[in-house]
């Protein structure tokens, strides 16, 4: 059933005005439609491969501010996504670097969490600390 049929048989039992406004609300929808169905079909996240699960530490004093560091450093794979929308066959190496008491990462697949974008404090730009979330098995 289309969405003009689906238009045709809700209209013949509303009012008037009632009749336009839903004959513009189901134009907008139809449209809407379309303009999806056109659409490519680009993935929606990021697909992230852990491989190994050492970590590798930094410790250290801060030339300028004398206050101690300790960096916990996993490296990680990412299929990113090119203008096009086109999927990298072969991932790029990234670091991940954990919090004080947060766990390796375990080997596998996963996504970015949204609570890894954030906008910085210094210039209010976007900006990004992985926080990854596990894909389910079927899904990787």
């Amino acid at each position: 059933m289309s969405i003009h049929d689906v238009c045709c048989r809700s209209i013949k039992s509303v009012s008037f005005k009632d009749n336009i406004r839903l004959r513009i609300c189901l134009r907008y929808v139809a449209a809407q439609t379309v303009v999806y169905q056109l659409l490519p079909k680009v993935p929606t996240m990021i697909k992230i491969q852990v491989l190994d699960t050492p970590i590798r530490e930094m410790k250290g004093i801060a030339k300028v501010s004398g206050k101690a560091y300790h960096l916990r450093i996993q490296t990680a794979y990412a299929f990113t996504v090119s203008p096009d929308g086109v999927i990298a066959e072969i991932p790029d190496k990234f670091e991940i670097a954990l919090d004080e008491d947060q766990r390796p990462y375990p080997r596998g697949f996963y996504t970015l969490q949204p609570s890894s974008i954030y906008i910085g404090r210094e210039f209010g730009r976007m900006e990004m600390s992985p926080r990854l979330a596990p894909v389910a098995a079927g899904k990787a």
